[in-house]
């Protein structure tokens, strides 16, 4: 049987209920809202298979790591599996990576729609084009969607107060031995995000991270499974909080 939902599962499946589809089939934010949705549903099943609540085991290689295939073969199956822990210990963090990432990908998703767009008042172009067939990089974006939302809020009544703190921990700077900070939960979750992504494994590392002593300062990596699902949750209800006050902005936006 999978664990009870906690307090964060609970919060998440609040968030994923809020979440409104966009009117037409090719909204600017159908993107966005995909990912979203995504990652509400990776969080969740990450939670139920208890993620918060994992330590760290020196014993992960040979009792999970070693028997992952065969455990899922088994599960692809319907066969009954007498080691379930070692099955949910690794699902839970193949959800938890599946779901930060569209976290990661529905935040910058956002930035970069904003940017791409006309304004909604028609007397503005898009902030980021494509030039010499190259498309914008990160910062350019960040850049293009700060400018926007300067100008948006001298027209618009309603705050961007969700999508303005989006893209303020969007533009903070994150490295991998920095103190540990739910402020940067964004630029955290790039982080780890695009380390896995552009990063070889090395073991060297994965020990540095291990958890210290509670008198050290603590990084990203060795915050705790608890930590790090509960920046999580709080990066998902930003980018939903966010998605909403967008697609609020300028339900009708798409490109052409």
């Amino acid at each position: 049987m999978i664990q009870s939902p906690t307090v964060l599962a609970t919060s998440l499946t609040k968030a994923l209920g809020q979440l409104q589809a966009p009117a037409l089939h090719n909204s600017a934010w159908i993107g966005p809202f995909e990912q979203l949705v995504g990652a509400a549903f990776s969080l969740i099943e990450s939670e139920k298979r208890g993620f918060s609540r994992r330590k760290y085991n020196p014993m992960y290689h040979p009792m999970v790591q070693c028997k992952i295939v065969s455990l899922l073969g088994e599960l692809e199956v319907g066969q009954e599996n007498p080691q379930k822990g070692a099955l949910d210990s690794w699902l839970s963090r193949y959800y938890f990576n599946s779901g930060i990432q569209r976290v990661n990908f529905a935040a910058e998703r956002l930035m970069a729609t904003f940017a791409a767009l006309e304004c909604k008042c028609g007397r503005r172009p898009a902030e980021v084009t494509i030039t010499n067939h190259r498309p914008p990089n990160f910062p350019q974006r960040l850049i293009g969607a700060n400018n926007r939302l300067t100008h948006v809020e001298t027209e618009y009544t309603v705050p961007l107060t969700n999508l303005k703190a989006l893209l303020g921990q969007l533009g903070t700077r994150y490295s991998r031995n920095d103190p540990f900070d739910p402020s940067k939960g964004l630029a955290m979750i790039r982080r780890d995000v695009n380390s896995r992504k552009h990063s070889v494994y090395k073991r060297a590392e994965v020990l540095d991270s291990l958890p210290h002593s509670a008198s050290g300062a603590r990084t990203w990596s060795d915050a705790g499974c608890l930590a790090q699902m509960e920046t999580a949750v709080d990066c998902f209800e930003l980018a939903t909080g966010a998605y909403t006050e967008l697609l609020a902005w300028y339900p009708m936006a798409k490109f052409s």
